[in-house]
């Protein structure tokens, strides 16, 4: 999913013209659509990881979503 996003940034910004970058194969509904549910996926998955954390360390329910992250990046016992 990320290649996906990641390349089609980079062919984006190399047309000028979007009429010509939404024509690509690459570009249909459905592989879009693809890419859609499977973000959603990781999303929900995230969401659920988050949510034990917040089970296990109440404090965690007064923090945002980032920084809750970025204490659990940095932790060594994820």
């Amino acid at each position: 999913m990320d290649k996906f996003f990641k390349s089609m940034c980079a062919k984006a910004a190399k047309m000028p013209s979007i009429s010509r970058f939404v024509k690509q194969p690459q570009i249909s509904y459905e592989n879009i659509m693809t890419q859609n549910k499977l973000l959603e996926k990781v999303t929900k998955g995230l969401q659920s990881y988050m949510e034990s954390k917040r089970d296990a360390f109440p404090r965690f329910y007064f923090l945002s979503d980032e920084e809750v992250l970025d204490m659990l990046a940095k932790s060594d016992d994820t």
